[in-house]
């Protein structure tokens, strides 16, 4: 089990880079390029680990559908914000509505994590949202999904406010099983990059934050 050297918040990360910002003029910079390089590891595992080409069929560039009248296939072309590969003909660019498969972001603000009581130091950020859908896809209903949605708060034209549920079709459920079967259970991109080393990224982190600490406070 980890043995943090420092138990820190938000407020005490962010007072220590305040303090950093103070004392010296590139401070903070040196502290976010050296959380950037111990998640760096991470980010490119998380590459290797998402596919080149789409894992399902409508995720692609080119999406063929089959008539249900006439049985006769006919070809689109996806140009939305959920193509896998992000690109268009030649590798020109959707109008920003996509990105790559492995687009990723390393981040190092340091924000409160709502409801949890840790805060991350470091994050890696899937940047497409289709890569991003089917690593986590099923995760909160744990890959079982019913017949009829939660209920949820809708208007009416007139105005009205109701409570409803909708009939569940058949084809998230489908997506889900599909990916479970291919890459197993969400999350199928990003965490499994990081749990092997999770040991190791945490002690290096707490290595960082004790050296800017005690720049910025003092060694006690």
């Amino acid at each position: 089990m980890l043995n943090p050297i420092l138990e820190l918040n938000s407020a005490d990360v962010k007072a220590m880079l305040r303090k950093l910002k103070d004392i010296e003029p590139n401070g903070v910079k040196e502290f976010r390029k050296e959380i950037n390089r111990i998640a760096k590891p991470v980010a490119d595992q998380i590459k290797l680990n998402i596919p080149n080409q789409p894992p399902l069929s409508g995720m692609g560039f080119v999406i063929s559908r089959t008539s249900k009248l006439t049985g006769l296939q006919s070809y689109v072309i996806n140009e939305g914000r959920l193509n896998w590969q992000g690109t268009g003909k030649q590798g020109l660019s959707l109008k920003g509505k996509g990105t790559g498969p492995k687009s990723l972001t390393i981040s190092s603000a340091i924000k409160a994590s709502g409801r949890s009581l840790t805060t991350p130091i470091a994050k890696v950020i899937i940047n497409s949202p289709t890569v991003s859908m089917a690593d986590m896809a099923g995760r909160k209903s744990n890959g079982n999904m019913g017949t009829r949605s939660r209920e949820y708060v809708y208007r009416k034209r007139n105005g009205e406010i109701v409570k409803r549920r909708h009939a569940v079709n058949g084809q998230g459920r489908a997506m889900i099983q599909e990916l479970t079967s291919r890459y197993g259970k969400a999350s199928r991109f990003g965490w499994p990059a990081l749990e092997k080393q999770i040991d190791d990224v945490a002690r290096e982190i707490d290595k960082v934050l004790q050296k800017y600490f005690n720049k910025a406070f003092g060694d006690n």
